[in-house]
C-alpha cells in the first residue's frame, strides 16, 4: 500500500512517498522529494523493489493519484510483475490503512 503526503519545510512543500507492508506493517520503501509526481512514485518502488525483491504478482494498492496512475508508475510496476490495485473512484475510507501509518 502506498500514498503520499506533504511536509510543509522552511524551504517550501516537500512530499513524501511511502510503502507500507500490510502483513508486517513495516515500512518497506520511501522517497521524498520537492515534486509530487510519477518520478516520486517510481524512485520509492524502486527502492522497495531493491530492499524486498518481491515475488511476481504482488498487489500494489494506491488511490487513484495522477502519479500512482502514470504510464512511468504502471511500466514500471509491470516490468517488475506487480498489480496495480487501486481505490474506487468516490468511496471514502478504502485508504484507511494508510492513512492512520502516514501520521507525523
Amino acid at each position: 500500500m502506498s500514498d503520499v503526503t506533504f511536509i510543509r519545510t522552511s524551504f517550501g512543500w516537500s512530499y513524501l512517498c511511502v510503502i507500507l507492508d500490510l502483513y508486517s506493517r513495516k515500512t518497506v520503501g520511501w522517497s521524498l522529494s520537492d515534486r509530487n509526481d510519477s518520478q516520486l512514485v517510481c524512485d520509492t518502488v524502486l527502492k522497495a523493489v531493491l530492499s524486498r525483491n518481491p515475488r511476481k504478482g504482488l498487489i500494489f494498492h494506491s488511490d487513484r493519484g495522477s502519479n500512482f496512475c502514470s504510464k512511468e508508475t504502471r511500466r514500471l510496476l509491470i516490468a517488475n510483475g506487480i498489480r496495480r490495485s487501486n481505490s474506487r473512484k468516490g468511496i471514502v475510507g478504502t485508504m484507511r490503512w494508510q492513512s492512520l501509518s502516514l501520521v507525523i
